[in-house]
């Protein structure tokens, strides 16, 4: 999930629905194991910061969570044959504009795939960020 993601789950929390209370209360009742991959740069990472914060109580069911600074285009894969494909453009206000199902077992196969390998790069902790070698991590900082 990038910056248009946290974005639009914020405007839907603040309308008045429980999106992530929602998603949250389907994977545990389905047994959905949930991993998340934030991505961020350094301009958008305390935009990051701010939203775990915020939602800490609602994201407590993800069952595993990873950072990246690799930005690419977000992308939902809910199951082998549903993905959503989110659709952003900075020209627009709101940032996101809309987001397509598909239902495309070769899609959701190589977006699966592709997110394979994005999890084992990714980060486990924002502490990564920015650490010296010769310094220990309890040392590191976040920017």
């Amino acid at each position: 999930m990038e910056r248009w993601d946290l974005q639009s789950i914020d405007q839907a929390v603040d309308s008045g629905f429980p999106v992530l209370r929602r998603i949250a209360r389907n994977a545990a009742e389905k047994k959905i194991h949930h991993q998340v991959v934030f991505g961020f740069s350094y301009q958008t990472a305390p935009r990051l910061l701010d939203f775990l914060r915020k939602h800490k109580a609602e994201i407590r069911h993800l069952t595993a969570v990873r950072y990246s600074g690799e930005l690419g285009h977000p992308f939902h894969v809910v199951d082998d044959e549903i993905v959503v494909l989110p659709l952003d453009h900075p020209f627009v206000p709101e940032g996101r504009f809309a987001s397509l199902l598909v239902r495309d077992r070769d899609i959701a196969q190589n977006l699966s795939e592709g997110f394979e390998k994005l999890w084992r790069k990714a980060m486990r902790s924002l502490q990564e960020i920015n650490v010296d070698p010769r310094r220990s991590v309890a040392n590191a900082s976040i920017i």
